[in-house]
């Protein structure tokens, strides 16, 4: 009998302490399946040229494999799956391309459409493009921004 009591004493709080701290991990995993998409390295492709991209929070900065510049714009998350993107700054030019004049009026807005585990498919509308346009947008392991 007493080894009974001292198992109930002993095993049931730590069962019980291992039942909550998972309840705990459950809650604290996200449900936003976009929130990965939020920060991070990435790439895509928009023929002719090629881009990595840095994102942060609150801004993203794009590099241009071919040209060599690098632009920074704002980022504001609209909802889960929508971000817009207002041109901030000219970040790095080595080839001196010259720009539209448009490009300090830059906005363009996304929205995710498809998920996939290392890639997105993007519909966006731009201040410098008539109608939408779909960009894949991948995953990249590193950066070449730091």
């Amino acid at each position: 009998m007493k080894f009974l009591v001292f198992q109930l004493i002993i095993v049931l709080p730590i069962f019980m302490a291992s039942g909550c701290s998972d309840e705990k991990q459950k809650e604290n995993v996200s449900s936003n399946p976009f929130e990965s998409w939020y920060t991070g390295n990435f790439r895509y492709i928009d023929t002719p040229y090629a881009y990595y991209i840095y994102r942060t929070r609150t801004f993203q900065d794009e590099y241009e494999i071919h040209e060599k510049y690098k632009v920074r714009f704002d980022i504001d998350w609209q909802n889960d799956s929508t971000y817009v993107l207002t041109f901030d700054s000219i970040l790095a030019n080595p080839n001196s391309i010259i720009f539209p004049s448009e490009i300090k009026n830059f906005k363009k807005t996304c929205v995710i459409t498809q998920l996939a585990d290392s890639s997105y498919l993007e519909k966006a509308v731009s201040s410098l493009k008539m109608g939408s346009h779909f960009t894949r947008i991948y995953r990249y392991s590193s950066s070449i921004f730091h």
